[in-house]
């Protein structure tokens, strides 16, 4: 949104779409719509986690799991699904959709059914008749120090078999 003063103004749009969470309308006053100078535009941005975790952290000396849940729209189901994990941080990339994930290498590797270790291994399936899923990423005890600290970032993907990401 160049030059189209995009985030001027922000508002509490309440639950626009009926998905139980909260919209947000975003103003771009000097938004150029179908090349109209000067038209201005607002933006409906909806903020839908389609992925939760039941923790935030795991213990790098004692391991743990974190049991992960999906909740995609219904319009998902049978979809299949991916957890993709990123080492340095939010993008966004674009694959058809915007990820809100860095393009690392791990990510590439998770995105493309590479998984570098075998905890990575359930972070995939096919999503139920209503679009959601459970999953868990298992961290065992006594992981290398060099990885203690780090913080890692997720994102749930859903794709009919065979396409891009829709979701």
């Amino acid at each position: 949104y160049p030059g189209g003063s995009y985030g001027s103004s922000v508002s509490n749009a309440g639950d626009v779409n009926g998905d139980g969470s909260e919209s947000v309308i975003v103003g771009a006053p000097l938004a150029n719509p179908n090349l109209i100078a000067g038209a201005g535009s607002a933006y409906v941005i909806g903020f839908s986690p389609f992925l939760s975790s039941s923790a935030d952290t795991v213990s790098a000396s004692a391991g743990g799991t974190l049991d992960l849940e999906l909740f995609f729209p219904e319009a998902a189901s049978f979809d299949e699904y991916k957890i993709l994990i990123s080492q340095t941080g939010v993008g966004p990339t674009n694959d058809g959709i915007d990820i809100p994930l860095t393009q690392d290498i791990l990510v590439l590797d998770i995105y493309f059914g590479t998984y570098p270790s075998a905890i990575y291994t359930n972070m995939h399936g096919t999503l139920d008749i209503n679009g959601n899923a459970v999953a868990s990423f298992t961290v065992p005890a006594g992981i290398p120090a060099a990885l203690v600290g780090n913080t890692y970032y997720m994102a749930a993907i859903a794709n009919e078999p065979g396409n891009l990401p829709e979701y």
